[in-house]
């Protein structure tokens, strides 16, 4: 798997089992689907510039604050 496709294959896994998946960073000249993204921000850290199928920021269910 080339690129970031490796990561949303994890992405996927991760749903299906009911776990949580936090993806961070997706480099400054990220590859996927075969085509490069350029992002502005350095290490791609503005989630703004990202497309949606990358946006994953999942909390275990013991780091959620529960209301009382």
């Amino acid at each position: 798997m080339s690129g970031l496709s490796w990561a949303m294959d994890i992405h996927e896994q991760c749903k299906a089992a009911g776990v949580a998946f936090f993806f961070k960073q997706a480099g400054l000249n990220p590859v996927y689907r075969g085509k490069s993204r350029q992002l502005k921000h350095h290490h791609g850290g503005d989630w703004g510039e990202w497309p949606v199928e990358w946006r994953a920021r999942n909390f275990p269910k013991a780091f959620q604050v529960q209301a009382i």
